[in-house]
Order: C-alpha cells, then structure tokens, then sequence
C-alpha cells in the first residue's frame, strides 16, 4: 500500500473516531436527561399491571403490585 493511501485512511479513520466521540457523548446526555424523568404515578403503575395481568390472564391473587 503507498503512503499516501495509508495517510489518508489514517485521516478517515481518526474523522470517523471524533465523531463516534461526540456521538457518545450525546447519547450519554440522553441517557442521563432519561434516567432524571418523574417516576410515573401509582396510579399509572396500577394500570400499567392491571392490562398485563388481563393480556396474560394470570389470575388476580398473582399480582405483585
């Protein structure tokens, strides 16, 4: 391989390193901004594992709720 193609894939591979690095930082952000949310309510909770336990059909008495 010439030099000068083994340069200019050096150049392209350090380009696509910074921008996985910032594509990383972002989604570690993201992450961050998710794991900050509200907690949902009871309430939300509550019927969240009402329609599971219905779509299932376990029986009630098997609720962990």
């Amino acid at each position: 391989m010439s030099s000068v193609l083994e340069k200019k894939i050096l150049e392209s591979l350090k380009e696509i390193h910074t921008k996985l690095d910032a594509i990383i930082a972002k989604l570690v952000t993201l992450e961050e901004k998710i794991i900050e949310t509200e907690e949902p309510e009871p309430e939300d909770v509550k019927a969240y594992h009402e329609a599971e336990y219905r779509k299932r059909r376990i029986p009630k008495h098997f609720k962990k709720y």
